[in-house]
């Protein structure tokens, strides 16, 4: 594994990223070719709804923040990282971005979901980080499960207003690229399968459940070793 290698692919697929993204987690109508070319001329053509654009200008310009946080050793497994990263993200979306929320939310298709009070998201957020650290701290074979359940982690306890999903990928992928492993890029292709599993998560967070997503990021992320062949390389 080597953080050069994993920074390139991640500005390869910098666009494709942003699409897949969008358009699995918020079904964003903003298309590749005007991400596209918000990527490469920092604006847009007259494609789709104007707020699609400002979300998708937001999400470019937090994937250029988490690779230049790697790039430059900035990235940190954080509550201000992942604060910061949704003040990108979710700027004008809700009452409230760049911080944790303040009231109650919910996730919509649920029936068994708690929501964790806002009081005590501060405390959960670093257990979450210890629980992640000392994964990572057994061994390079750990790391991505550690980097899998910290995302489980922020999509289920829900953090911010907005832009959950979002944040806890920019905060997956800065994970894992700042420990030498490739980028994650979720296809549209899988949403089915991806909102089947996490929802049945957010329901029951058994180790079963748990383990079903670990192999489906898995598969993602040999996709993208195959798609990219120094992948195994040091």
């Amino acid at each position: 594994m080597n953080k050069k290698q994993s920074l390139f692919v991640a500005k390869k697929i910098f666009a494709s990223l942003v699409y897949n993204l969008l358009s699995l987690h918020e079904n964003n109508k903003t298309s590749l070719v005007d991400i596209d070319n918000i990527v490469k001329h920092h604006n847009a053509l007259p494609e789709s709804r104007l707020e699609y654009l400002f979300q998708a200008k937001r999400m470019v310009d937090c994937w250029q923040r988490v690779i230049d946080d790697v790039a430059l050793g900035q990235f940190a497994l954080s509550a201000e990282k992942a604060k910061e990263y949704n003040g990108i993200i979710a700027k004008d979306e809700s009452l409230l971005w760049g911080e944790f929320r303040t009231g109650k939310v919910s996730i919509g298709g649920t029936k068994e979901w708690k929501c964790p009070p806002a009081e005590i998201l501060e405390a959960v957020f670093l257990e979450i980080v210890e629980d992640v650290k000392s994964a990572a701290a057994k061994g390079e074979s750990e790391i991505f499960r550690a980097g899998v359940f910290l995302y489980a982690q922020l999509c289920d306890r829900q953090f911010f207003f907005d832009g959950n999903k979002r944040t806890a990928f920019c905060m997956l992928n800065g994970f894992l690229m700042s420990n030498g492993f490739l980028p994650i890029m979720l296809p549209l292709e899988q949403k089915s399968v991806y909102d089947r599993l996490m929802l049945n998560y957010y329901e029951d967070k058994s180790s079963a459940n748990f383990e079903e997503i670990v192999v489906f990021f898995e598969r993602r992320y040999l996709e993208m070793q195959e798609r990219f062949s120094f992948a195994e390389t040091k």
